[in-house]
Formats: structure tokens, sequence, C-alpha cells
């Protein structure tokens, strides 16, 4: 467990409640759930909802944290941040109606909990979710409460001027998990089965057409982070790194056209400029340097080095010495 907690203090690329966790200055070796779970899953934001240890970790770090809305918090700052699962539905310009759609149609691969369903009458739209497996001895009431955080900051994020939290009913096993800052106490009801539910007004999904933003961010240094700080040695796919930085494969191969280079030219590059910042470093030798890049031989690895740099790593050493 202790080089999972080292590897992941590193990382900037983490699901949520993980980052959360170790952002307050906590060590995840005291985290019982998470010590069998290997690493990439624990890299991997597409992981958060996809198993009940995840939910009994969250119930770990938010009694550890003495913070009982961390749950609804994480799902709220998922959809709100378009992080962890769904990261294409939650970016797509489609309405509210067929995003919760889409999402729910494939939530059952995403989530342990077994079945799920969005029905819309005259009146009311609801989104409920209904565990297929015994949950007895197993607290959940986290897991109930991201649900409920995750499908209420997609609707808030989209229904800006139509937003009125006193027009929700809200089934949950433990309504305590449920801020009454943003879900008014009365809006919440408790639940004596092993269902969580959510309904609206139907009238909230007329609301003006989602205008998609473009989601700025530094994807090259994103890929860069995970591919150093994991594991530089192994390759990596294009529908690897799309998923690391939050997109789907075609949004990348979009996005590297627009900035005129190709896949393998974007990972060349960080080789070779991760190369410069290993070379600074006197300590590592241009054998080490080039195993680390997985290149099979330091010569292949030296004419790559030139054929990118104009010179040799020695004579890029040397030029670039501080000594």
């Amino acid at each position: 467990m202790e080089h999972k907690v080292a590897a992941l203090n590193r990382m900037t690329i983490l699901i949520p409640f993980i980052k959360y966790y170790l952002a307050q200055g906590h060590n995840l070796s005291t985290i019982s759930a998470l010590k069998d779970i290997p690493l990439e899953k624990l890299l991997d934001p597409s992981e958060l909802l996809t198993s009940k240890v995840m939910n009994m970790a969250v119930v770990q770090m938010s009694s550890e944290l003495k913070d009982q809305f961390l749950g609804f918090n994480i799902g709220w700052s998922m959809a709100h941040e378009q992080n962890g699962p769904f990261t294409e539905l939650l970016r797509s310009s489609c309405s509210l109606s067929d995003t919760l759609s889409n999402i729910i149609r494939h939530f059952a691969t995403e989530s342990s909990a077994g079945s799920h369903q969005f029905s819309i009458n005259a009146q009311f739209a609801t989104i409920s979710g209904h565990r297929n497996y015994d949950a007895k001895g197993i607290d959940l009431k986290q897991g109930d409460a991201t649900f409920v955080g995750f499908f209420l900051g997609l609707i808030r994020a989209r229904t800006t001027e139509t937003w009125d939290s006193n027009k929700l009913l809200i089934h949950v096993t433990t309504p305590s998990v449920i801020p009454e800052d943003i879900i008014p106490k009365s809006c919440v009801v408790k639940t004596a089965d092993n269902t969580v539910s959510i309904q609206f007004p139907s009238e909230w999904l007329m609301s003006k057409p989602f205008i998609r933003e473009k989601i700025t961010q530094d994807y090259i240094s994103t890929i860069s982070n995970y591919i150093f700080m994991f594991n530089p040695a192994r390759t990596a796919t294009i529908k690897e790194m799309a998923t690391v930085a939050g997109m789907s494969e075609k949004e990348l191969k979009s996005q590297l056209q627009n900035d005129d280079m190709t896949f393998s030219q974007l990972i060349l590059s960080l080789k070779m400029n991760k190369a410069k910042e290993l070379l600074l470093d006197s300590s590592n030798s241009i054998e080490s340097i080039a195993f680390a890049l997985n290149y099979i031989s330091s010569a292949n690895f030296c004419r790559a080095f030139k054929k990118y740099s104009g010179c040799t790593p020695l004579q890029y050493r040397q030029k670039n010495s501080t000594a």
C-alpha cells in the first residue's frame, strides 16, 4: 500500500474523493477498503461509481474527515466540473432530458446499484436507482448521497433560470447526508428500502437548450503528468490518453489536429522534453534515461534525441550544465 500512496500523492489525475481526501492532508493507507484495489483503478476517474468498495471507502473517509456531506459534495462537483464518469455526456450539447436519459441508460455499467430509471409525466420527472444486491451489513449512505449530488448538480447546472430547490423531492435511506443549504430539509424523505430517487418539475426540462462551452484545459500537461508519474516506459495509446485528458478519442484527435500535430508527435515531444529535464541531472546516465523512456537501446535514444533537438544528449547536457 505504501508504494500506492507515494504514487498517488504525486498524481493530479485522481478520482474526486481520493483527490479531496489527500488534499486534506490524510494518508490513503488508513482506508482499509482500498488496500486491494489496483493502482490503475485508483487513478481512473471512471471507477468512482463502479463498486461497493469505493462506497465503503468514502464512508470511512467521511468519518475520518468528520464530513457527513462528503458523498454529496463529490457528486455535485463531478456534475459541475464535468469530471469522473460520463465526462463526454456531461460536456455534450444535448438537452437536459437527453443527457439524463443517456446517463441513466449507461449507469448500470458505472454503478454498484442495479436498476435505474428516468421517467417523465405531465407534472414531474423522476430519476431513481434500486440496488439488486444484498446490501446487508454495508453502509451505503454515502453512495446514495453521491448519486443524489451528481444528478442534482447536473440538473442545477442546466436549469439556471428555473431551478427552485423547494420544488424537489428526494428519497434516500439517510436524509442527514444531504446538505440543507442546497436542499431544504422538508424536501428530503427517508426511505426504508434500497431505493434512492429524485423528483423535479418536468417543466424544467423545457429550459433553454444547453449551450456547450469549450472546456479549456492543458491536456498536454495532463497527459504528460500521467505518463511520467505512473509508468513512463509503458506504451501509451490514444484511447487511454483521451480518457486521462477527460475527452473522447475523437475529441483528442480533433484537438491534436487543431494544434497541428499527430498523437505520435505529441508522445515524442513529451519524451524529448522529459529527456531534457533528466539530462540536467548528471547523476542520470544516458542508458538509464533511454530505458526510462522506453527506448530499446541508448543508441536509438541518442539518434531520436539528435533528430528532434539538433544535438546529442551529451552535447545538450554539456551545453546546459549549471556546474
